[in-house]
């Protein structure tokens, strides 16, 4: 395997004394008695295997920046309440060490495995630690198993941590730092949308408990490691663990914690318990710092599959009422007129009388639930006829069984098999998750693998984050894209829509996630009148102080839901939709084929903010209450810009938008 110069890889001499495990692209797998060397062009990672278990001696970026130290070294693993490796009188081993080229498959792109099995014999325990690496990625992903005859030796009880000495925690990954590379910022998450509105929130850090799903940790000057792990928010795990990561700062150990499997989960002393995936991650500079995580995250999810303008009539506030074999061969025509590429049938298509019954009245939902309705059952193949005719792609509403933890995933699975198969439908919408036990998710997951690899990957699913207890924004990606929000411009309080919320939202998530795997709303403003009492009128919200085409430009940068019942909106107003989702469309691929970046001010009803794509566009927003016309970006400045929408100029990195509450979109046509 050949290295470019500046490579993380070994010297000449110091390679010719190892043995070539595994070598493919810029990835080469190396050992050395008790020496493992996990590398490609961007990262290197030095393990010592001797305690039985692995632990890092090394970490090098692509430039041979050192970020681990070789002492107060720690080992890399570890299940709470069972003996960590390394310690006297704890005799772990290593049995084995696998190889494997993975192919792209229907959940993740093209990556080499290398599975490190170990063994504890005193409690006839059994681990695994699976390193992944992508060719060219300065990442390295990590997943963990036990397997073991004893329970966790320890005590716990939900309703008081009972008192005992010492940290009682899950080890997926730790590193001995540098003394130069201290953690600085760790990134929270949260779900629950409907009742959560600020979805990500920055925290330096100045404890040894620290939350979230990211942690940077970094010399100051742009070069460091980030840990990502690929769990639900902090807020919705199940883990026994307060906290995500800890750092000692005597010996400058950092664990990411948190396996998404807590001491009780362990019943079955001969299956393996497999963890969330912990992913370390390498940067040299402030633009590798920025752009790592988004290519990490390209590279091992294809969210191209998944795009879409889904029109959903939830939004409309009145589609179980509404349902009717004439109703929806209307709607299929009104979602072609609106520039839909899908229709995703809500709650109400089914026999079952509603969400309701099972997520509030704790229902035994039976499998006759989710027969077609009665009145519709006869008319749906012409319905999916229309929905043909129009070039409109049909998706569903789903709610699997969540109080019966998923038990009945098999009966789900074949259900959506069966209309998947009748009717064509690839896209269901996945409600009412509450992943309260590792049964449950592993349930879930069967569901969604089973029919991804049943449909040869045609099948998909946008997985709504707005309540209950969830998969978050970084658990799940290769089964399809997030639903992000229920907003109604009929109702008060965190749910509620307005401009404002949905672009705050989405201008932050665009920090760390993909808005690519992002689905935003956009809602009807005729539908405020929707519950208005006649007696007690209300007025329009502020939120129609802002133009119908502002809110639709806030979802360009990614997959637009149309949040409403085509069919009701009069026909001039459709045309404005239409007109710009044909414009999303048009640049898509293109726009997609970049990363995408928050820009400007963060939005606080009173900036001018934006999002830009590394393919060359860019969206500005000037907020009602902005005082200014005009900012500067110093990052824009030696490129040309064309305006293709909306109302401003961008000329040398200075941007102009005369009008508030207004939105201005441009393409790159030349870089200086």
């Amino acid at each position: 395997m050949t290295h470019r110069k500046g490579s993380a890889s070994r010297t000449t001499a110091d390679a010719s004394s190892f043995k070539v495990l595994a070598a493919w692209e810029d990835i080469q797998i190396s050992q050395k008695e008790n020496v493992l060397i996990l590398e490609n062009s961007r990262i290197r990672r030095v393990l010592d295997l001797s305690p039985g278990a692995p632990r890092t001696v090394s970490l090098r970026t692509a430039d041979g920046m050192e970020l681990a130290k070789p002492i107060n070294l720690v080992c890399d693993i570890g299940f709470i309440g069972l003996k960590e490796p390394g310690h006297p009188g704890t005799p772990w081993k290593v049995k084995n060490i696998r190889c494997h080229k993975r192919q792209h498959d229907f959940f993740e792109a093209p990556r080499l495995t290398v599975e490190i099995s170990m063994e504890e014999p005193l409690s006839r325990s059994c681990y695994t630690k699976n390193y992944i690496l992508y060719p060219e990625i300065s990442a390295i992903g990590m997943e963990c198993s036990v397997r073991t005859k004893v329970m966790p030796n320890f005590f716990w009880s939900h309703r008081d941590r009972i008192s005992q000495p010492g940290f009682w925690e899950s080890t997926g990954d730790a590193l001995s730092l540098d003394s130069a590379i201290t953690p600085r910022l760790s990134v929270e998450f949260r779900g629950r949308s409907d009742v959560e509105p600020i979805p990500v929130l920055e925290h330096l850090v100045s404890d040894s408990e620290i939350t979230g799903n990211l942690l940077y940790c970094d010399n100051g000057a742009g070069t460091g490691l980030m840990f990502l792990q690929e769990a639900p928010p902090s807020m919705e795990r199940r883990d026994w663990e307060k906290y995500d990561f800890r750092f000692d700062p005597e010996n400058r150990v950092i664990r990411s914690c948190t396996w998404g499997i807590a001491p009780e989960d362990i019943r079955d002393g001969n299956r393996p318990y497999r963890s969330f995936r912990h992913v370390l991650l390498v940067y040299q500079n402030d633009e590798e710092k920025r752009s790592v995580l988004k290519r990490y995250l390209a590279r091992r999810y294809d969210s191209s599959a998944f795009c879409s303008v889904t029109v959903n009539p939830w939004g409309c506030g009145r589609f179980p009422s509404l349902v009717s074999p004439d109703f929806l061969k209307k709607e299929c025509e009104a979602a072609a007129e609106v520039g839909a590429t899908h229709y995703q049938f809500d709650d109400g298509w089914q026999q079952g009388d509603g969400l309701a019954l099972m997520t509030r009245e704790n229902h035994f939902i039976t499998p006759d639930f989710w027969k077609l309705r009665t009145s519709v059952e006869k008319a749906f193949p012409e319905i999916m006829r229309e929905c043909k005719k129009r070039g409109i792609r049909p998706a569903l509403w789903f709610a699997p069984s969540e109080n019966v933890e998923y038990r009945d995933w098999r009966t789900a699975a074949a259900r959506l098999w069966d209309l998947h198969r009748k009717f064509g439908i690839n896209c269901f919408k996945i409600d009412a998750v509450r992943l309260r036990t590792l049964e449950s998710e592993q349930n879930l997951r069967s569901l969604f693998v089973f029919l991804r690899k049943k449909s040869k990957g045609k099948i998909f699913f946008n997985l709504d984050v707005t309540a209950g207890q969830r998969f978050g924004y970084f658990q799940f990606l290769e089964f399809g894209s997030i639903f992000l929000e229920n907003r109604y411009l009929f109702t008060t309080g965190n749910n509620s829509y307005h401009p404002e919320k949905t672009l705050l939202a989405l201008w932050l998530l665009a920090k760390y996630t993909r808005p690519q795997t992002l689905q935003i709303e956009i809602p009807y403003p005729g539908d405020y009148r929707v519950r208005t009492d006649a007696d007690n009128p209300v007025s329009p919200p502020e939120s129609c102080k802002y133009p119908l085409e502002y809110w639709i430009a806030i979802a360009l940068f990614a997959n637009p839901l149309l949040w409403f019942a085509p069919s009701t909106v009069p026909p001039k107003i459709r045309q404005t939709y239409r007109q710009m989702m044909d414009l999303h469309r048009h640049i898509r691929d293109r726009l997609f084929a970049g990363e995408i970046y928050p820009i400007g001010q963060e939005p606080s009803g009173k900036s001018i903010s934006g999002l830009i794509s590394t393919s060359g566009f860019a969206i500005f927003f000037r907020e009602i209450r902005a005082k200014h016309k005009t900012a500067q970006f110093a990052e824009l400045k030696n490129t040309q810009w064309k305006r293709i929408a909306g109302d401003g100029i961008l000329v040398n990195g200075i941007l102009t938008m005369p009008n508030r509450a207004s939105f201005a979109l441009f393409e790159a046509t030349k870089v200086n």
